[in-house]
């Protein structure tokens, strides 16, 4: 019944609904068959004036902010972060929504740097997420689709915040390789100078030197 309605007509509708006798039975985290919640629904379609009634109402009842439940594994922070959505991923995070996996395995963090939403990654690094996260089967981390992809300002960011360059694929390649191999100068260059960071810190790592 939420699917279609004007935000103010939600708002009426949500304070119409009768106590509920737990958090979990809240209307905001029931899935239709495709796996949607309403907030979901909201989120896919950039509604976030709606997103806000929603999580408001979630707040305000007590109940958890929605993460993928036994019914649906679509991350409501994974699919703004992936649509590059800031207000609706800063509303996410300032109502304490997991962050969580997509369906591809992959999370916010990481798609928010495949697909260059700089404000969104921004924002999550901010939430202190793991920069360093590392992908199942692939062994990727951020920094390796940002580099992938080309998105330079990711790449910063990314090694701002402590990302390693040192980490490895399940290939044996680091992120340099990929932005080299896909012609992205701006990415091979940061990564170049970081990775001389790192040879040049090498004696005194090892107590060797001055």
């Amino acid at each position: 019944p939420l699917r279609r309605q004007r935000p103010t007509r939600i708002r009426d509708y949500l304070l119409s609904l009768p106590p509920l006798r737990s958090p979990d039975d809240c209307v905001v985290h029931q899935v239709d068959l495709d796996g949607f919640s309403p907030l979901v629904h909201a989120i896919v379609r950039g509604r976030t004036g709606v997103v806000r009634i929603l999580l408001d109402h979630v707040a305000s009842i007590g109940a958890p902010a929605q993460t993928k439940s036994e019914h649906s594994d679509l991350s409501p922070m994974a699919i703004a972060a992936q649509c590059g959505l800031v207000d609706i991923t800063r509303l996410l995070l300032e109502h304490g929504a997991e962050v969580g996996t997509n369906t591809e395995g992959l999370l916010p963090q990481t798609l928010a740097a495949r697909a260059g939403h700089t404000e969104c990654l921004r924002l999550l690094i901010d939430a202190q997420v793991d920069v360093n996260a590392v992908e199942k089967g692939t062994q990727c981390t951020p920094l390796f689709y940002a580099a992938e992809f080309g998105h330079a300002a990711c790449v910063e960011m990314l090694l701002q915040s402590g990302a390693s360059i040192e980490q490895v694929d399940e290939k044996g390649r680091h992120a340099l390789f990929y932005a080299a191999w896909h012609g992205w100068r701006e990415c091979t260059r940061m990564l170049l100078e970081a990775l001389s960071r790192i040879l040049l810190s090498a004696p005194r790592r090892l107590g060797v030197g001055g």
